[in-house]
């Protein structure tokens, strides 16, 4: 966390309206969210953004067919962070219970998502941790046990080896985001999925939020099964 001790005001983040845009100011976020929007440069929401933000801010699942580049990670991050600052935990929590689980099919993904995430969370209390296979298994387990983690985001393999340690507990997940449903379909990973969703509160007392690249079959059949009367949204390659 950076210090915030210098004061801004989000009055210095000047974005004219523009017809047909949405701004990031048009959304009230909190300060502290608004500030490091603004240190990233964001001045106007993309496609997938405009469409699922006041969705998902609303409490909403969503079932999103978007791309890869269209913004959605950013969407799904500043939702969850939105939450958690109006709604802080009090008290005394356990580690290795994460309010959010951001699930992605690959190592490389992870390092992005928890990167986005953590520039993003930079004026804030919110930590950020990434479990992934192919780096240290014990450097992960004592930034687990170190501190609360409110946003986690894993591959769904090593995520099982932790579950399988009881090195983390899912019950308290407030926010869990699939994201490339499609890939982690192909790329065989949905039986640990589907142990990691029930490892999770059920659908109806968590916000779920799935994005894919193509609405297989398979895909809507899952969505049906994981998600809450979601929104659907589908934002084409070409409107990008």
């Amino acid at each position: 966390m950076i210090d915030t001790t210098t004061a801004w005001d989000v009055n210095e983040f000047v974005v004219a309206p523009e017809e047909g845009k949405t701004r990031f100011h048009d959304l009230e976020l909190p300060k502290a969210l608004m500030h490091a929007i603004a240190d990233l440069g964001f001045r106007y929401a993309s496609p997938i953004q405009s469409e699922s933000l006041p969705v998902v801010l609303d409490g909403d699942d969503i079932v999103a067919k978007a791309q890869t580049g269209t913004g959605k990670t950013a969407a799904f991050l500043i939702s969850m962070i939105d939450t958690f600052l109006r709604e802080p935990i009090d008290g005394k929590r356990r580690t290795g219970t994460p309010r959010a689980l951001i699930l992605a099919p690959t190592r490389e993904l992870v390092v992005q998502i928890a990167k986005d995430a953590e520039d993003l969370c930079k004026y804030t209390r919110l930590s950020v941790v990434s479990i992934v296979g192919g780096m240290d298994y014990q450097k992960q387990r004592d930034d687990l046990r170190q501190s609360p983690c409110d946003i986690m985001v894993a591959t769904p393999g090593r995520l099982i080896d932790f579950l399988g340690q009881n090195e983390i507990n899912l019950r308290k997940i407030e926010v869990l985001v699939l994201d490339e449903a499609d890939r982690m379909l192909d790329m065989g990973f949905m039986p640990d999925v589907r142990r990691i969703v029930r490892a999770c509160p059920r659908r109806e007392l968590r916000q779920t939020l799935l994005f894919s690249a193509t609405f297989t079959p398979q895909i809507v059949e899952l969505s049906e099964r994981w998600t809450f009367e979601p929104v659907r949204i589908e934002i084409e390659p070409e409107h990008v």
